[in-house]
């Protein structure tokens, strides 16, 4: 399959761009920030006619105040910036201001009688802000730069917020990638670097664009509250903000070490640990083209994350993750009216995987997984209250799995022994998987999307109306094979079938080869919103139209909804003076179906949902030649279903007790229901077939209660705290192809005249499905609590001392056991829980992470810096996943399961 993107490199980003803006169809997160405020005489009228200027890294605008005393400044990029009002007969006053990606800050000036020329400084503004009601926190680039983190990059930061389940194994097996966020899972929050929304689609959440830190200005989380120019999340929204060159030069060069060796093994599961450095690199470098008017960034990593792990037999699989990242970065401002930025973002990665369930080295897969994106914007202030923003964007995803070892075939042995084959075999009496890999998707899928945006930004007296558009157009391509399964209990290699108690063989239908199979998913979103400011009330209006249209391989569509979601929220400014805030909010959010459903109900097979023909032992001819049954491709359209929806209401208060510091306190309640649910039904010819529903039995629900203390970066030193308390609950949880537990999941079984009947457990008449559904979900953690901090210690003569600090400690994981029931005559399996959910709870775990870093001055600008980390120092290894249950409902013994052990990380680096 060639990739659109094959040829496309960093030196062609702005020419293509151009040429590829017209036909490019609209990315749905903002990028910049708005200032907005009033400039006042001493006795607090307000001055029309004041000149009021803001400058920051790439220089200053001017704007003057309107009739009202009010001005504006729109497309701003992240960071401090410095506000000036200046009016003849008066005394020049300035404050800081701090702007974030979307965000909204205000700022109000006053003006004293003439006296001298010094400026009066005000001050920075209050750590709360009542355009800002979110739950959820922003990383700075102070503390990207300084906080320990368990790997190097954007995904990372966000377990130091409040809210995210804090671990690198808080997923087993995806080192924290995909942080769970307000109960819900990693896989359901969307995603956006930059501008441009870079969710997963196969999945519907998470990313596999990795942004380094070293290139990241910025990591945010918003969880709950959002504004309606977002969509197409119930999780929240994860946004990155690249770097971006200024009227300075600035750039770094890092190498980082690591060593296996170095490490404390894993106490139950020890890996193989070899004393070899490993080492990384990352440089970064942006500044001026034409000073004032254009700029660059440009970077490349060159990373590898070293881990291993070992097999049930013994074998040693190295499971390190490599990133070759290449970053370049465009913003150019020719005029006071337009602006205009360019990215080209590159971040493949490959890793091999070894889950719970694999047994040996020939099971594993490799998995290599290219991603690319270049998106465009412009900006422009048609007038001093109308802002429009136009973007455009295009990514191409790519999965590539393959075996990581081919097994040996021997042409003269039995072919049902798995010398004779290359098959893989599971043996039902441990749960383990034998002879070659275990994948639904050996070969090639990838997920090109094109996607554009524009909105319209107004502001008029109190109101500050927004309205937009956004469409985006995605495709699974898939090319892929999956391995035929024998199955049976007590695997043996030597005996006829390879098994103890030989099974039956399962022969997977596979997608012809050269076919190319398409899903194609189109996503439409408008939405308008008021957000009105008058007195000491902070109004937030708005309502958002989506439609989401889901296809499988032959044009059929399989989701096609229309969902309106209001938004409302409103904040009262108790002291009038932005230090005490009370706010609530009410909202709805849709569910971004996965395209892995929609690959659920193709024609041709593509791993997702396997058709296979089905044989049974036979001891007569020693070989699996007895027909037992088919789960053929589609044989009837398939319902249409609509996304379940997240209904969700929340009280905050804010209090700035101190210039510096802040408490916030927030509950949060949110509930689900109706998910669409796939399960299997026989129909009267004895063909199992995959239907689709909305399940009104599934359900889940979550109360929590965030509290956090704040104080800024300011003197050399900040300081982060929160507890969050939380009950996440219900009936259900979601998988990438569907829902899982959902209490309506049953398999049915024909009774010969065309009627179905529930599965039944034989000994309390419960449908399987549904018995036990009810409880904890895997994403509650009861109690969080998280520290964070960084101090910059000056040392004289250039020198200082770096320390950053990062500590949490939380409630474990709720689970359940589990078992695989037997049904249909054998042909497919229920999942059963054979205690209530949630029943069982992994341990407390804790974690403190430390780093300290000598800085010291080289020649002029240039500096070089000595930096350690320690990650989990105390050495913690409580169980914190419970991926691969075995036979028994127990969690399996296997590294990915545990905390990771104490490891350490150096670095060198220039800076300047």
């Amino acid at each position: 399959m060639k990739r659109r993107t094959d040829t496309l490199r960093p030196v062609f980003l702005v020419g293509l761009l151009l040429a590829v803006c017209a036909p490019l169809v609209f990315a749905d997160a903002p990028l910049t920030g708005v200032v907005t405020g009033t400039v006042v005489d001493p006795n607090g009228a307000l001055l029309p006619g004041a000149t009021v200027q803001i400058e920051g890294g790439r220089g200053s605008q001017t704007a003057i105040t309107k009739e009202d005393g009010s001005f504006t400044f729109a497309f701003l990029m992240p960071g401090s910036y410095t506000v000036r009002a200046s009016m003849e007969s008066f005394q020049t006053t300035e404050g800081t201001i701090t702007v974030s990606a979307g965000g909204r800050a205000a700022v109000d000036l006053q003006l004293s009688d003439a006296m001298g020329g010094e400026i009066l400084v005000t001050g920075e503004t209050p750590l709360v802000n009542r355009y800002d009601v979110t739950a959820g926190g922003t990383v700075t680039q102070e503390e990207l730069t300084t906080i320990p983190t368990t790997e190097r990059d954007m995904m990372q930061a966000l377990h130091l917020l409040p809210g995210t389940v804090n671990t690198a194994d808080s997923n087993a097996g995806s080192r924290g990638y995909q942080p769970d966020v307000e109960g819900t899972r990693g896989g359901r929050v969307a995603f956006h670097l930059d501008d441009v929304d870079v969710t997963w689609p196969r999945q519907g959440g998470a990313s596999r664009l990795q942004l380094p830190m070293f290139a990241t200005a910025e990591v945010k989380i918003e969880s709950s509250g959002i504004d309606a120019q977002y969509s197409r999340t119930i999780g929240g929204v994860a946004t990155a903000t690249l770097r971006s060159g200024t009227n300075q030069f600035h750039g770094e060069l890092a190498w980082i070490g690591r060593n296996l060796d170095w490490n404390e093994n894993y106490d139950l599961t020890p890996v193989l640990q070899p004393d070899e450095l490993v080492s990384s690199w990352e440089f970064g470098l942006g500044g001026p083209i034409i000073r004032d008017k254009l700029w660059f960034f440009v970077g490349y990593g060159d990373r590898e994350d070293p881990a291993a792990e070992v097999l049930f037999n013994g074998d040693p699989v190295d499971t390190s993750i490599f990133m070759e990242q290449e970053i370049v970065k465009l913003d150019w401002r020719p005029n006071a009216t337009h602006s205009f930025s360019a990215n080209y973002v590159s971040s493949p990665f490959q890793t091999a995987g070894a889950l719970p369930v694999m047994a040996e080295l020939e099971v594993t897969m490799v998995a290599d997984t290219p991603g690319d994106f270049i998106s465009a914007n412009w900006n422009w202030a048609a007038s001093d209250s109308l802002f429009i923003e136009l973007r455009a964007a295009l990514q191409e995803q790519e999965n590539n799995f393959l075996p990581a070892v081919e097994p040996d075939v021997d042409p003269s042995a039995d072919p049902w022994k798995p010398a004779g084959n290359n098959h893989v075999y599971n043996d039902v009496a441990t749960n383990l998987f034998w002879n070659a890999a275990l994948g639904a998707n050996v070969g090639t899928t990838a997920f090109p999307r094109d996607q554009a945006n524009l909105s319209v930004n107004w502001f008029s007296g109190v109101h500050a109306l927004k309205a937009g558009l956004d469409f985006q157009q995605v495709e699974w391509q898939a090319q892929v094979q999956t391995t035929d399964m024998v199955i049976g209990a007590g695997y043996n290699p030597d005996a006829p079938g390879g098994f103890a108690r030989p099974f039956f063989f399962r022969e997977i239908f596979n997608t012809p080869p050269g076919v190319t199979v398409i899903n194609p998913t189109e996503n439409w979103g408008l939405y308008v919103r008021d957000r009105l400011s008058f007195d000491r009330w902070t109004f937030n209006l708005g309502l958002r139209f989506d439609n989401q249209k889901h296809e499988n391989d032959i044009g059929v569509t399989v989701v096609d909804a229309d969902v309106f979601s209001p938004r409302l929220s409103a904040v009262y400014d108790v002291k009038g003076d932005s230090t005490v805030l009370v706010s609530a909010t009410a909202g709805r959010y849709m569910y971004q179906m996965p395209q892995n459903w929609s690959a659920n109900f193709n024609t041709i097979p593509t791993g997702q949902r396997a058709f296979f023909r089905q044989y049974g032992w036979n001891p007569g001819t020693q070989a699996y030649d007895r027909p037992m049954g088919v789960r053929p491709p589609l044989a009837e359209d398939p319902q249409v279903v609509d996304p379940h929806n997240k209904d969700e209401f929340t009280l905050g208060v804010d209090w700035a007790f101190d210039p510096r510091w802040a408490l916030k306190a927030k509950y949060v309640y949110w509930e689900q229901k109706d998910n669409p649910s796939l399960y299997s039904q026989v129909n009267a010819q004895g063909e199992v077939i995959t239907v689709a529903e909305q399940n009104p039995l599934a359900e889940s629900q979550r109360n929590a209660v965030h509290l956090q203390v704040q104080r800024r970066f300011q003197n050399n030193w900040m300081f982060d705290a929160s507890y969050t308390w939380s009950k996440t609950e219900g009936t259900c949880m979601e998988t990438d192809g569907g829902t899982w537990g959902c209490g309506a999941g049953s398999l049915f079984r024909g009774n010969g005249v065309g009627e179905y009947i529930d599965q039944l457990n034989p000994d309390s008449g419960v449908p399987w499905s549904v018995e036990n559904r009810d409880g904890y979900l895997p994403t509650d953690r009861t109690h969080m609590f998280k520290v964070r901090g960084l101090y910059l210690l000056p040392l004289g003569r250039g020198h200082s001392l770096n320390l950053g600090a990062f500590f949490f400690i939380q409630s474990g994981q709720p689970w359940a056991r589990i078992k695989e029931e037997p049904v249909l005559g054998g042909a497919d399996t229920v999942a059963h829980f054979t205690e209530p959910r949630g029943n069982q709870r992994n341990p407390d775990m804790k974690q403190l992470s430390l780093n300290f870093e000598w800085q010291f001055p080289i020649v002029k600008q240039l500096h070089g810096g000595i930096r350690l980390d320690v990650i989990n120092a105390t050495n913690e290894q409580e169980l914190v996943g419970t991926a691969g249950l075995d036979v028994e409902g127990e969690p399996t013994l296997i590294a990915q399961n545990y905390q990771t052990p104490r490891y350490f990380r150096i670095m060198a680096r220039l800076t300047f």
